[in-house]
C-alpha cells in the first residue's frame, strides 16, 4: 500500500541535520546582505541569524526547516531573475526547471519578500493555530532594529507572512483587491508598520504577495521522490495526530486546493506548475485512503 510508505520515506535526523548544514550558509549570507541593507548592527543581524538558526532547527520540524527557507531562496532568485541571465530557480530540480521560463516576473520589493521568507514559520508549532501571528510578531521585533527598513517593505513582510495562513490573499471580511484579490488589515503594536501603508501598497507590490505564496507552494510541483519525501516529512510533524484524523484533515487539504478551479496556483508565473502540482496531489490522495481489507 502507499500509505506506510509515507512513514519509510521520511528523514532520518542525520540526514535532517546534513540538509541544514547545507542550507546554512547560502541563508546567511542572504540574510547577512538583506540586514547590511536595511541597516541592521552586525551584532543585531547575528543575534537574530542565530535566532532564525535555532527556530528551524527546531526538534518538532521535519519540513518547515532551513532547507525549506533555501528552497524559498532559489525561488526568490527565478522571480527576480531578468532575461540572458540564465536564473532559473536553481535550487529546483532539472524536472521542475524543464516547467520554467528563463527569467521571472519580478520582484517590485525584492527585500521585503525576502523579510516575509525568513519569517513566515519562523514560530511554528504543529498544535498551535497562531503561528503565523506569532511569526509576524517576531519580524515586528526585528524591524525594531531595522532603522532601514520602510515602511511599505515592512507592510509587505507582514502581509505575506499573515497571507500563508489560509495561502490567499482573499481571507474573508476583507475590501482591498488585486485586482480582485482583497487584502487583510494588518496591525503593529510598536508601529513597525501600519494598516494605512498596507492599504496603500502598490498592485505590484501586492503581486509580490501573491508570487511568494506561489512559491511557498512550490514543493507540491516536486518530482515525485520529492513530494513523496515532503508528504512524509509534513506526516512526522503531525505525529501527535492519530492516523485516521490526520487522513481527513490532510485529505481536506488536498482536495480544497485541487477544487480551486484554474489550478493550485494563483499566479500566471507558476502558472506551469500546475499540472505536475496536481499530478502530486491526486497521488497523495489516493496513499491516505485506508488499505482494503
Amino acid at each position: 500500500a502507499l500509505w506506510p510508505r509515507l512513514h519509510a520515506t521520511a528523514l532520518s535526523a542525520d540526514r535532517m541535520a546534513a540538509s541544514a548544514e547545507r542550507a546554512g550558509p547560502r541563508a546567511a549570507a542572504v540574510w547577512t546582505g538583506l540586514c547590511q541593507r536595511l541597516s541592521v548592527p552586525d551584532a543585531s543581524a547575528r543575534k537574530w541569524w542565530q535566532r532564525l538558526e535555532a527556530s528551524y532547527g527546531e526538534s518538532q520540524r521535519h519540513y518547515h526547516t532551513m532547507e525549506h527557507i533555501t528552497e524559498l531562496l532559489s525561488w526568490h532568485g527565478w522571480v527576480g531573475a531578468k532575461a540572458g541571465t540564465g536564473a532559473a530557480a536553481a535550487g529546483a530540480s532539472a524536472a521542475v526547471r524543464e516547467h520554467l521560463p528563463e527569467s521571472g516576473p519580478g520582484w517590485a520589493d525584492p527585500d521585503g519578500v525576502l523579510l516575509a521568507l525568513f519569517f513566515h514559520d519562523v514560530v511554528y508549532d504543529p498544535r498551535a493555530s497562531d503561528n503565523e501571528e506569532r511569526s509576524c510578531g517576531s519580524l515586528e521585533d526585528f524591524l525594531a532594529e531595522a532603522p532601514g527598513a520602510e515602511a511599505s517593505t515592512s507592510a509587505l513582510a507582514a502581509l505575506a507572512i499573515l497571507c500563508t495562513k489560509v495561502h490567499s490573499t482573499d481571507p474573508p471580511g476583507t475590501e482591498r483587491a488585486l485586482p480582485a484579490r482583497p487584502v487583510p488589515e494588518v496591525r503593529s503594536s510598536t508601529g513597525a508598520w501600519s494598516t494605512a501603508a498596507v492599504s496603500e501598497l502598490s498592485d505590484t507590490a501586492l503581486r509580490d504577495v501573491a508570487h511568494f505564496l506561489d512559491a511557498d507552494m512550490a514543493i507540491l510541483a516536486s518530482p515525485p521522490p520529492r513530494y513523496e519525501e515532503y508528504a512524509a516529512q509534513v506526516r512526522r510533524e503531525y505525529s501527535h495526530i492519530g492516523s485516521e484524523a490526520f487522513r481527513e484533515g490532510r485529505a481536506a487539504f488536498l482536495g480544497a486546493t485541487l477544487a480551486t478551479g484554474e489550478g493550485v496556483f494563483s499566479t500566471g508565473a507558476f502558472a506551469c506548475l500546475n499540472a505536475p502540482a496536481r499530478r502530486n496531489m491526486e497521488w497523495e490522495l489516493q496513499a491516505l485512503k485506508p488499505a482494503g481489507p
